[in-house]
């Protein structure tokens, strides 16, 4: 996967990030003269106090976690372990740092599962139509499919095709980085992979 989709993944996140930063530079260099304003948190007393930056160490044991979490991805007792000591490093820590905010990532987690559990059972009309479109067509309806849709759901719809063409794989690989391009910068104005300032 990395030998076919590697190189262009990587150029895409290269040309993307410049092309926002081109963009928005003038932003940048607006936000970056503005003195940061701390986190405003809302702790289950009730009381309201205003935090500074984080320390460096927590920072880093923030980092830690997330590579405990990348090495075991496939091991769920560890995962659950660890996620279960990040929840009581947060609370202990809870005056140095924000407010754990799990409701967001836990409606994505339960999207994915159900996609996971329940994608399974769209092949049968998936395949069919995505094996009719050709190049084209099927970059257009996808794009406009992620208007309405996660792009987790369209490429994961997309893998249910066991002979989708090479060729297939890269429209679809391009609408995600336009769709990603579109709801990042809602003041762009994306078509056909060139984007204008909208005025």
């Amino acid at each position: 996967m990395l030998g076919h989709f590697g190189w262009r993944a990587v150029v895409a996140m290269v040309v993307s990030s410049g092309l926002y930063f081109a963009i928005l530079r003038r932003e940048f260099a607006r936000l970056g003269a503005v003195a940061p304003a701390p986190d405003v948190e809302d702790p289950e007393n009730g009381s309201t106090s205003l935090l500074g930056t984080s320390p460096a160490w927590i920072t880093v044991i923030h980092v830690l976690f997330m590579a405990w979490t990348v090495v075991n991805a496939h091991y769920p007792v560890l995962f659950i372990g660890e996620f279960f000591f990040f929840i009581d490093f947060v609370r202990g820590t809870a005056p140095l740092q924000s407010q754990l905010e799990l409701k967001a990532p836990l409606l994505v987690g339960f999207f994915l599962g159900g996609l996971v559990i329940h994608g399974g059972l769209q092949g049968w009309w998936i395949q069919p139509l995505l094996a009719s479109l050709s190049e084209h067509p099927l970059f257009i309806g996808a794009t406009v499919l992620t208007a309405f849709n996660d792009n987790a759901l369209i490429t994961h719809l997309a893998t249910l095709v066991p002979d989708l063409g090479s060729h297939l794989k890269i429209a679809l690989d391009r609408r995600c980085w336009l769709g990603s391009l579109a709801a990042r910068f809602p003041r762009l104005v994306c078509c056909s992979g060139l984007c204008f300032r909208a005025r």
